[in-house]
């Protein structure tokens, strides 16, 4: 049986620091990635970071919020990776399928989560997407800026349905080699350029 006041000084010790909310995200990663999303929950993720039960509760105002933030996380994570290595757009298309292969409980989460007013999960995707553009303006040059995001957009939904096919076992049986990967399906889409919207049909 676990000893309350033990929680409530490493309650303290959490909150003494600051760091509470960034441990509460750490361990719901990790409970993700090793039990996926049914075994996720509030008070799982405060045993694992050593706290009360109802201390996540002062951050989070419920477990939908926490995965929020978990995705959050995980955006402006891959945004900083693609910002620091200033990769072109293949090869950033292949640098989040990686990610998604390595992590596919949080990229589940990342992927299926709805952005909302508050949680910054709209800022963080929006900072994602602006690497991206980044990215093809790196292996394009800067010209049409409409078209640059449209291309970007184009291979965010690349990764996320090739990612898709794979966890979801769809092309399990296919031959590895039959199957193009996001990289090179990137390739082909910035050789071949999407068309322009036609006039007056713009929303």
């Amino acid at each position: 049986m676990s000893d309350p006041q033990l929680e409530d000084a490493a309650t303290r010790e959490h909150y003494h620091h600051g760091d509470l909310p960034a441990a509460l995200i750490r361990a719901g990663t990790e409970i993700l990635e090793r039990f996926g999303l049914e075994q996720f929950s509030l008070r799982t993720v405060a045993r694992q970071v050593g706290v009360s039960a109802s201390a996540p509760y002062r951050h989070f105002a419920d477990r939908q919020a926490l995965l929020r933030a978990i995705a959050s996380a995980g955006y402006r994570h891959l945004a900083g990776e693609l910002s620091e290595r200033q990769l072109s757009a293949p090869k950033a298309a292949r640098h989040l399928s990686r990610f998604a292969t390595k992590n596919p409980g949080w990229w589940d989460v990342m992927v299926g989560e709805r952005s909302e007013a508050e949680g910054g999960l709209e800022e963080s995707r929006a900072e994602l997407l602006a690497e991206l553009v980044g990215a093809v303006e790196r292996s394009q040059g800067i010209k049409d800026p409409e078209a640059t995001i449209r291309e970007a957009v184009a291979i965010w939904a690349i990764v996320v349905g090739a990612a898709r096919l794979k966890t979801d076992g769809a092309i399990g049986l296919l031959e590895e080699w039959m199957v193009p990967s996001a990289q090179t399906i990137t390739e082909s889409l910035l050789k071949s350029r999407l068309p322009r919207p036609i006039v007056g049909r713009r929303p």
